[in-house]
């Protein structure tokens, strides 16, 4: 099921953790120290620490509540000097969540441990009407991701930023608690989910899981790099989906991505695409949309000049701030592939995606969902503020330092 806007989304995450009897697991880059994440962890203290009777007596058992995040983007999430940014995990930790920081464990040099980092994004709890739940894709925890533009008039678009997630039920959610609780074990050197190698010997992670129609199979894929295993050499399952979609595609290649700064293979498998005679249409972050500043948009925009000779059609997401002080960031990172083919998750179509963070990526092979992500992303090319470029708006648009500037950042 597609989650795309932020109210709903964050609705159903309180519902997902307020509905929970027996595990909430949550994997995030960061917890912003804000509203939207005081909220969430309100509901998961609740859950942790169930209400006593006039004896004392707990009237319900506890949830475990288990939490992996990025050490240094929550650092960096707020005042270095307040230490604000860490004062969410200090609130989860004094009210019983194990919340671990996610460290790189096999590196190189100082530059690879700092820059290899946690970055997949998931939400897993049991259901008593499903089994368990899944919650997956680009949303971290804050009022930027589950943030709605205050005031908003009819044609604004609704939330401060654009993301989209997947609910997942079924099989697949016992795929992703495996991983959930192996990444978590490794991390932990205070707490350890009480689960070897072996789903049987932790039955209580892995209930037995259901459909809302259990007639109905969409195939999915869970997949992932991780940067930090097998000694450091890493595995790199989604460089390799993307370029065996890319490779596949017959008709039509449609990418979100706030972010892009394609890696050399990527990027020939789409002027490969394009000199095929694909329809490629690319949806990113606008100078001032990027949440990380022009630095970012001038290395995507070193890329536009030859994909729009070759036929590319590019997008910016330029939508106009008014009451909100923080970027407008398209914050998406989803691959529509010949309209049959959705895929959404963490990974950005940049280096650091590609060779050192940990990301999930979700295919779905199936053409009504697929459907619904390429319903999606047209709708997206049409909300106010999105705009086309050509190369005639690239050399009205940039000067000769500017250029250079490209050149260099993309490097």
């Amino acid at each position: 099921i597609l989650s795309q806007f932020a109210a709903e989304n964050l609705a159903l995450r309180q519902q997902m953790m307020g509905d929970s009897e027996k595990f909430i697991f949550l994997y995030t880059l960061l917890l912003e120290p804000n509203e939207a994440t005081t909220d969430q962890i309100v509901t998961m203290i609740e859950r942790a620490n169930p209400p006593v009777d006039a004896r004392g007596t707990p009237t319900r058992d506890a949830v475990e509540v288990d939490v992996v995040y990025n050490e240094i983007a929550q650092v960096l999430s707020g005042d270095l000097f307040s230490g604000e940014g860490l004062a969410p995990v200090t609130l989860m930790r004094n009210a019983g969540v194990n919340a671990i920081g996610y460290w790189a464990r096999n590196y190189s040099n100082p530059f690879e441990f700092l820059v290899s980092g946690s970055h997949k994004k998931s939400l897993i709890v049991d259901s008593s009407e499903y089994g368990a739940e899944a919650l997956v894709g680009g949303r971290n925890i804050g009022d930027a991701y589950q943030g709605v533009l205050e005031n908003a008039q009819a044609g604004d678009y609704p939330d401060l930023w654009k993301d989209t997630d997947i609910l997942i039920r079924g099989a697949a959610v016992h795929t992703i608690t495996e991983d959930f609780i192996k990444r978590f074990n490794i991390q932990s050197d205070v707490y350890e989910i009480p689960c070897n190698q072996h789903r049987s010997s932790c039955p209580q992670y892995y209930p037995a899981v259901s459909k809302e129609n259990p007639n109905t199979n969409m195939a999915l894929r869970v997949v992932e790099n991780e940067p930090d295993d097998n000694n450091g050499e890493g595995f790199y399952g989604i460089n390799a989906l993307f370029d065996k979609m890319l490779k596949k595609a017959g008709r039509s290649i449609d990418i979100q991505t706030p972010y892009f700064i394609p890696l050399e293979p990527l990027l020939n498998e789409l002027y490969a695409a394009l000199d095929a005679g694909v329809r490629v249409r690319i949806l990113t972050n606008s100078r001032d949309a990027n949440d990380l500043g022009s630095p970012l948009f001038y290395a995507s925009a070193y890329y536009f000049d030859e994909l729009l000779e070759r036929g590319a059609e590019i997008y910016l997401w330029d939508v106009e701030k008014k009451s909100s002080p923080i970027a407008r960031t398209m914050h998406s990172k989803t691959l529509v592939v010949d309209s049959c083919v959705f895929a959404a998750g963490s990974f950005n179509l940049d280096g650091r995606a590609y060779n050192w963070e940990n990301e999930y990526f979700f295919p779905v092979f199936d053409e009504g969902f697929g459907q619904v992500g390429q319903n999606m992303f047209d709708s997206d090319l049409a909300v106010n503020g999105v705009f086309p470029i050509s190369t005639q708006w690239m050399d009205n648009t940039f000067s000769w330092y500017e250029r250079v500037m490209m050149q260099a950042l993309a490097l």
